[in-house]
């Protein structure tokens, strides 16, 4: 389901500085294995962001496995349904998933996702970002918990400011390690949220305060 920018999406006081994170997209992997998708679900960006690369390598599973429930940065609900996911095999070094946007309108950026291992499942994995054209970045070493549980990670990365405001970037997650063929990983909730860039919020402190201004002249 797509959704635009707009007054409901940015909450903020007119002439103060109360900005709240915008959900620019989500991916929830659908309901069940029958609905399993790896399109975005929710969206507040220019075209359309995309997750890619997902297949790769041995153990990847078409039809996802159980995911687990989540409140979204616009205090969307839900429910536990599918998670991408691997079988096995996911410590090869061929599985990644890839996280394409455009970021035009947007700064100081979080991302998020809830994941599962096994006991012989990964331990080790990277986050890396990428610029239009130009090389990887990596953002940091992920240690992951083996617990057969879900568990979240969150990064803040408004220091990361060559993001900010781009038409072109990636986000990656790869270099799976540490344990186990036998070893499967899930991956559910994947958020991305931002806060809009200044401009933004001026051009919509005007449309809001145009709106208030009309109601006066309609409720005279």
């Amino acid at each position: 389901m797509k959704k635009t920018v707009g007054l409901l999406g940015i909450l903020f006081l007119v002439g103060g500085a109360a900005v709240a994170d915008v959900l620019v997209a989500y991916w929830g992997f659908g309901s069940n294995a029958a609905g399993y998708t790896e399109a975005v679900g929710l969206e507040n960006a220019v075209g359309t962001p995309t997750l890619t690369g997902m297949s790769a390598g041995t153990g990847y599973d078409s039809d996802g496995q159980g995911g687990t429930s989540f409140t979204n940065a616009e205090g969307g609900s839900h429910a536990a349904g599918q998670a991408l996911a691997w079988g096995s095999g996911v410590n090869d070094g061929d599985q990644e998933w890839i996280l394409s946007v455009d970021l035009t309108g947007y700064q100081n950026l979080t991302i998020r996702w809830d994941y599962r291992s096994t006991g012989t499942g990964p331990t080790n994995a990277i986050l890396d970002y990428k610029v239009g054209a130009g090389s990887w970045v990596s953002v940091e070493s992920l240690t992951l918990s083996t617990d057969s549980a879900y568990q979240g990670y969150q990064k803040d990365l408004s220091a990361l400011s060559a993001v900010n405001n781009q038409s072109s970037v990636q986000f990656r997650l790869s270099g799976f390690s540490g344990g186990s063929g036998g070893g499967t990983h899930r991956i559910d909730n994947l958020q991305l949220s931002a806060i809009p860039e200044p401009a933004v919020i001026g051009f919509i402190g005007l449309v809001g305060l145009g709106f208030l201004a009309a109601r006066r002249i309609f409720d005279r």
